[in-house]
């Protein structure tokens, strides 16, 4: 990997590059903004910088990643949209190919919403988007006399003990890029809801809807589908572990549940006079309900 002068002044995606004078160029209209670059490149390094600068799928000998479009530098909102590749140096022929030794790279950064940029390839229009961020979280003990076992002294704890269990918890974040309704009905009918069936994989009881982000861009030449940013609360089962009684149960609840610190476990809770189950959460069918899709 070289560049003209071996001088890079930065890399893209690990792709070194030499940005020369003029470059960085930026223009503003009553139709929005514009941006330009150019980087000077080694030739081999032409199609992977393509793929850095526009999005799509890089292979390599370490497996296939996907990349997003750049954004021009201050104003992130434009993308990398349009490119031109030619060859700097003398020009030499690799079997049928010509080939040089660098590669100059013009590029064009149009508002994200003026064409079709923003990652991807160019077959396939990106329908839907998918994120999972795991995490933990944790609960307080309430106020309960304790004591160690390796030295069962006691501990009297009147103000419960902060941070005494905790549980993984994943948020599965689901973007529609393109819907042609926001879905307001839809969304109201499941927020606040856990799934009573198998969606995203995710068994019933343990996928939570705690609803929508709706977003649209109105242009002069008219109104444009609407983004929808759902999100979801998955408690997965974790494996298993042991509670007080020596039973293996999942080491995480449900959503219809509760820890119970008593018995150190996770259990569903009843009205003791009617000895019916209380659901703190309604249940919904997310499958084939519009919510997605």
């Amino acid at each position: 990997m070289t560049t003209p002068t071996g001088n890079p002044c930065g890399t893209i995606n690990g792709i070194e590059f030499e940005e020369p004078e003029g470059s960085g160029q930026l223009d503003f209209s009553k139709d929005g903004a514009r941006g330009m670059r150019s980087f000077h490149i080694d030739w081999a390094d032409r199609k992977n910088f393509v793929t850095a600068l526009k999005g799509g799928s890089i292979t390599s000998s370490a497996g296939t990643i996907l990349v997003q479009a750049k954004g021009f530098p201050g104003y992130e909102n434009l993308l990398c949209q349009e490119l031109s590749v030619r060859g700097l140096g003398e020009m030499t022929v690799d079997g049928e190919d010509p080939a040089y030794p660098f590669a100059r790279v013009d590029a064009i950064y149009l508002p994200q919403d003026s064409g079709g940029g923003g990652g991807g390839s160019n077959e396939d229009e990106i329908l839907r988007t998918e994120e999972i961020d795991a995490s933990f979280v944790t609960l307080d003990a309430p106020p309960m006399q304790y004591y160690f076992f390796e030295t069962p002294s006691g501990l009297d704890a009147p103000e419960g003990l902060r941070g005494f269990k905790r549980f993984v918890q994943l948020r599965h974040t689901l973007t529609e890029e393109k819907s042609p309704t926001n879905k307001q009905a839809i969304i109201q009918a499941h927020v606040g809801r856990v799934n009573a069936d198998v969606f995203l994989g995710v068994p019933a009881g343990r996928l939570l809807y705690t609803g929508a982000r709706v977003r649209r861009v109105i242009l002069a030449s008219g109104e444009q589908p609407f983004k929808l940013v759902h999100t979801f609360l998955e408690r997965p089962e974790n494996g298993q572990m042991p509670d007080a009684h020596g039973n293996n149960r999942p080491a995480t609840g449900t959503w219809q549940q509760y820890y119970d610190f008593q018995d150190g476990m996770w259990s569903t809770i009843y009205n003791r006079a009617t000895t019916k189950q209380i659901f703190p959460y309604g249940t919904s069918t997310f499958t084939g309900s519009g919510l997605l899709g």
